[in-house]
């Protein structure tokens, strides 16, 4: 290798910048490419269909909207059943409601309704066979709140489990966020093969979008994350970490390494040569099907500290990226010339040489390729989440008796008038003491 390319591999490339980064690897962008490849979804614009469901997000409120809760009876009887308190049973279930220790000012907050996101979630279960669906935000899913569901999952049959969990997931919160300062941010896109359609496009702001994914038991033995650095791939993790034994065989390993490329190499590599995808470093998540014939691409992540990286550091990331450059670097300084003797030369066409025929010499190269690669599998059941992945966010849990609390609560103020954070803890705490007494 000579000393140029020595010098130009031991510094890594530049990342992407962050606002490009973000842009590509919203569902809705990268999903219409990918489709064939990917579970059925379907993205709302949650602007177009119902904004007031950002505001009930960010407000302090813990009551889910009315109406959104699985019913048989018409719109009309249960509006009429939702009123049919007389003013008086209202106001002393108001009062009832109401904690000892709270003041006059307190005022509850009105009821909030979504019918328009309403209709459309329920529209789109009908259209998935009125069977459960999985929802995410424009890049996070709340994985965070599975525990508020029965099973701990993220199955949702009502517009009421989707709007519990984007309530009470930190990674929902964390989207929104990214999205206000996203849109008062503004980052060139500086890739040269991107096209000028595609930096227009990248130049929009970000909308805040509700998708809603057809749900499908996974194996989790069986999903994977997988790490793409300046356009190579360099690196692959099981996506829950939790030791499996018949992940540990050598054999199954290769394999899965094999049908991961392959599918690298026939969907994600041919997209950017045609120019539909234009983002260089980013990682994805693909699960197999449980005799590998078939990858699906589960989602795709920005490389940003937002991402896990599971069983890798980032660190060790790039090193794996200068190795691969390296690696990359000295095969390119040897592709065009072959030593024979001793001042003498020669010169390969089309970049094949000597003998060998240019088919032998490209799958000696995909061996090459794949062996650089590097697969994790965590091989000590020692280092395992304790409890499985269910303990993986239990930081953000809160006591299921305390959600049971405050939905009978919010639901016994009176006329669907919902409580405060505040209010809820204060009329728990309350609860809880009359108990103790």
């Amino acid at each position: 290798m000579s000393e140029a390319s020595s010098s130009r591999s031991s510094i890594p490339d530049p990342l992407a910048p962050p606002l490009e980064a973000l842009y590509w690897t919203q569902y809705s962008v990268w999903y219409p490419i990918f489709r064939r490849h990917a579970p059925k979804s379907t993205v709302i614009d949650i602007a177009q269909v119902q904004p007031e469901l950002l505001g009930w997000l960010e407000s302090e409120t813990f009551v889910l909207p009315e109406g959104s809760g699985p019913s048989t009876l018409p719109d009309s009887n249960r509006a009429s059943s939702s009123s049919s308190l007389s003013s008086d049973e209202a106001e002393d279930d108001r009062d009832a409601a109401k904690g000892e220790g709270d003041s006059d000012e307190e005022e509850e907050q009105p009821a909030v309704r979504l019918d328009a996101m309403d209709s459309t979630i329920r529209s789109i279960i009908a259209k998935y066979d009125g069977g459960p669906i999985f929802p995410k935000l424009n890049w996070s899913a709340p994985l965070d709140a599975a525990f508020m569901l029965a099973g701990n999952t993220l199955q949702c049959l009502h517009p009421e489990d989707v709007y519990l969990l984007l309530k009470s997931s930190e990674f929902v919160g964390r989207d929104l966020e990214q999205i206000s300062h996203t849109n008062t941010t503004t980052s060139p896109i500086t890739d040269p093969t991107i096209s000028s359609a595609a930096i227009e496009e990248a130049s929009r702001r970000i909308s805040p979008q509700l998708v809603l994914k057809k749900w499908f038991a996974l194996n989790k033995s069986h999903e994977f994350r997988c790490f793409v650095r300046s356009h190579q791939l360099i690196a692959i993790t099981q996506r829950d970490v939790t030791f499996f034994d018949h992940l540990q065989s050598p054999l199954l390993q290769s394999e899965i390494k094999a049908a991961i490329c392959d599918f690298y190499e026939d969907v994600l590599v041919i997209a950017q040569k045609e120019g539909k995808w234009g983002l260089g470093d980013y990682i994805f998540d693909v699960y197999l099907t449980k005799d590998l014939s078939r990858v699906w691409l589960v989602d795709v992540n920005a490389w940003l500290p937002r991402t896990d990286p599971l069983l890798f550091g980032w660190e060790e990331l790039e090193e794996l990226h200068l190795n691969e450059k390296a690696g990359r670097a000295k095969s390119e300084d040897r592709s065009g010339v072959e030593e024979v003797e001793e001042g003498v030369v020669r010169l390969s066409i089309n970049g094949k040489g000597g003998s060998n025929s240019g088919k032998v010499e490209d799958e000696e190269e995909v061996q090459r390729g794949e062996a650089d690669i590097q697969l994790r599998i965590l091989s000590d059941r020692r280092l395992q989440s304790a409890g499985g992945t269910g303990a993986t966010y239990s930081s953000n849990m809160v006591p299921k008796d305390l959600v049971d609390f405050a939905k009978t609560s919010g639901s016994a103020a009176g006329n669907g008038r919902g409580m405060s954070v505040d209010q809820i803890v204060s009329q728990w705490n309350a609860e809880v003491d009359s108990e103790d007494n």
